[in-house]
């Protein structure tokens, strides 16, 4: 039978890390559980959605030693209203009801057998770890992940491409209409060309703070990252293969667009009410930036100022949307935006990152 003593605090904020890594699926209730497994004078909390798992040892006071699963959510809904300082946990491994004290309350919550919990990723304690700079990972991955597609389906589109090219990597995403790619060094990814799937890079992005060392495990499936001596996080890797980016980025420019960047998102964000579904809109150079989107309900025209460089097209018809979007992904006050010609990619050029957008053709305002 379980039974440990443990701080309220550092039990909750384990419990309340783990839960991202649950799923929400009605089909795999397994799943939506936590491992606790007490053991060695410490309490393990496992969590696991099937493309990625968390792993944190906790030391506690140790009464006894056991093993069992229990529902991540309604431990975190009773430990976020405990008043005493310390949670007495119990668990009879023959009722399975697991018992909750702190302070002057007592709580059960059902458990379940550890044996139901399903497999998880095995830690490859054996395999060389890579130290990446996990500054230079986190910012790489925020300036791209917005252009993964979010369809499923699309497996080789669903994710975060790294492309090692000697000590250069280039993180990748697209989702076919548009297309974000920022250059780092293997400093930030110190592993082979790997193509990520998409919700395990954005636990990555999310949760990697001071430090990250990466590994493979031996099927090459996952890459287990190691955030912490007692926390990991297991990343689904993807055996599809990504499409040849580099072809659809422009190496040369007619000509340039450049403009402050906060007042040409202001002036995108001000028409975009009034753009059909498909957010297509207009954008008309001549002195001035002029922005266009109408739908069945109306229109709406904004200006920004804008210098121009070489003779850019009279109109160009794109998604104010991914336009919006690609140059949020940037970062100086002064935005550059490449163009060729009315029907070629549109790229947002700063330093090491490339947003592109593809253009959509005139007869997209009929859909208006």
């Amino acid at each position: 039978m379980i039974d440990i003593e443990i701080p309220t605090t550092v039990l909750t904020a384990a419990v309340k890390a783990s839960i991202p890594h649950l799923t929400t699926e009605t089909h795999l209730p397994a799943l939506s559980r936590l491992l606790l497994t007490v053991k060695d004078g410490s309490l393990s909390i496992m969590a696991s959605r099937g493309t990625s798992a968390r792993l944190e040892r906790l030391k506690c006071d140790v009464h006894s030693e056991g093993a069992i699963a229990i529902s991540g959510k309604g431990l975190l809904s009773i430990l976020n209203v405990a008043r005493g300082k310390s949670v007495r946990l119990t668990v009879d491994e023959t009722s399975f009801w697991a018992t909750i004290k702190t302070g002057r309350s007592k709580v059960q919550l059902a458990a379940s057998p550890a044996t139901d919990y399903p497999d998880v990723v095995e830690f490859p304690a054996d395999a060389e770890a890579h130290e990446a700079d996990a500054e230079a990972l986190v910012t790489a991955l925020g300036r791209v992940l917005y252009a993964a597609s979010t369809k499923e389906n699309q497996t080789n589109l669903h994710g975060v491409f790294f492309e090692v090219r000697g000590e250069d990597v280039h993180v990748v995403t697209t989702d076919g209409h548009r297309l974000a790619t920022y250059q780092t060094t293997t400093k930030a990814w110190p592993l082979d060309t790997t193509l990520l799937t998409l919700s395990s890079a954005q636990r990555l992005h999310r949760e990697v703070e001071d430090s990250v060392s990466l590994r493979t495990t031996p099927d090459d499936r996952y890459i287990v990252a190691t955030l912490s001596d007692s926390t990991w996080i297991a990343l689904r890797t993807s055996p599809a293969k990504f499409p040849p980016w580099s072809q659809l980025v422009p190496k040369t420019k007619k000509g340039a667009l450049r403009f402050k960047r906060a007042d040409a998102l202001a002036a995108i964000r001000e028409v975009l009410p009034s753009a059909p579904e498909t957010n297509y809109g207009e954008l008309h150079l001549d002195d001035s930036l002029t922005i266009q989107a109408r739908n069945e309900n109306g229109q709406a025209i904004t200006e920004a100022d804008v210098s121009v460089e070489g003779k850019p097209p009279s109109l160009i018809a794109t998604s104010l949307r991914y336009l919006s979007e690609a140059l949020e992904a940037a970062e100086d006050e002064d935005a550059e935006v490449w163009f060729q010609d009315a029907l070629d990619p549109m790229v947002v050029h700063e330093g090491p990152y490339r947003g592109l957008v593809m253009p959509m053709r005139l007869s997209g305002a009929a859909s208006a």
